[in-house]
This record gives structure tokens, C-alpha cells and sequence, in this order.
């Protein structure tokens, strides 16, 4: 036996379709078009902090877009710091001192970085797993020696937790 619709039930089952497909455009267009308080938010959790830069591109790509590009960002390398001894020579002042026998770059590569690197994510990712993984400054006195650690955290952000902690 064969079920016929009748034109009320069909025309209501085609006006349920419609429905249902109008109400996933809706919800496309929202997942694309973020509100400038989701992307503020969204921001605040990914990044260093928003930017209204950052917001306007959060905004017209979205959230998903967005993350893809910071997956695929290029890595911003501590710069390279030569080894010095442990022992500060007396002919090392000033700049010297700065530069080589305190954390001085590492610190302004990471400031810098957090203000405006490119690889936001990344960077609060690496923040957050020196946080956990955390080293002293008295235990590992030059900045030559820490660099090597802070490029690990960088190179680990995306990756296995275990794999950073063995390596």
C-alpha cells in the first residue's frame, strides 16, 4: 500500500525543510561573523590580549580560520646568544653585561613577541607550559643556556604534552 501525502502535509513538510535550512544558515553566518564581544573574548584566551587589528580579523574570518592560520604561523626564534663563561670577565661591562649575563634579550625577544609577533598562539601556549614547567634564573644563570629551554616550549606548543616533558 502506497502513502500519499496529502497537499497540506506536503506543503507543511516543505515549509519544516525550509525552516530547518534557513535556521543552519543563521548559524553559519553567526560562526562566521563573530560578535566583536565573542572575538574580544575569543582573543583574550588565544592571544596576548586583543587588538583592535586582531578584532576586525577575528571578526571577518572567524574563529576557526583564524586558528588555522596561527597552526601554521612561522616560529619566531629566540635570538641566537653566544656562550660566554659562567664567570664574568672584568672587561665585560655595560652593554656587555646586559647583553650577555642577564636575561635582558630573552625577555625584550618575549615582550616584543607578545605585543606583536605573529604567532600569538604559539606564544601563549609556550607562556603557559613554562608556567608549568617552570625553571630559576639561579639555576640556570646565562641567558645562552635558558634560550635552548624557551625554544623547546616553542617548538612543543602544539605538540604532546609528554613529548615536551621527555625531550
Amino acid at each position: 500500500m502506497r502513502t500519499r501525502f496529502s497537499r497540506p502535509s506536503h506543503s507543511m513538510f516543505l515549509s519544516f525543510f525550509l525552516l530547518l535550512a534557513s535556521t543552519f544558515a543563521v548559524v553559519r553566518t553567526v560562526e562566521a561573523q563573530p560578535s566583536a564581544a565573542d572575538a574580544v573574548r575569543f582573543l583574550e584566551q588565544s592571544t596576548f590580549g586583543p587588538t583592535q587589528e586582531l578584532i576586525a580579523h577575528v571578526r571577518q574570518t572567524g574563529f576557526e580560520a583564524f586558528l588555522d592560520e596561527q597552526l601554521t604561523a612561522p616560529i619566531s626564534d629566540y635570538p641566537e646568544l653566544p656562550f660566554w663563561p659562567q664567570t664574568r670577565p672584568t672587561s665585560c661591562t655595560g652593554d656587555c653585561q646586559r647583553d650577555n649575563y642577564t636575561y635582558y634579550q630573552l625577555q625584550r625577544h618575549f615582550f616584543t613577541n607578545a605585543l606583536y609577533g605573529q604567532d600569538q598562539l604559539r606564544q601563549r601556549v609556550a607562556f603557559a607550559l613554562g608556567q608549568i614547567l617552570v625553571t630559576s634564573q639561579v639555576d640556570i644563570p646565562l641567558p645562552s643556556w635558558m634560550r635552548g629551554y624557551q625554544q623547546l616550549l616553542y617548538r612543543s606548543a602544539f605538540g604532546n604534552f609528554r613529548h615536551c616533558s621527555t625531550t
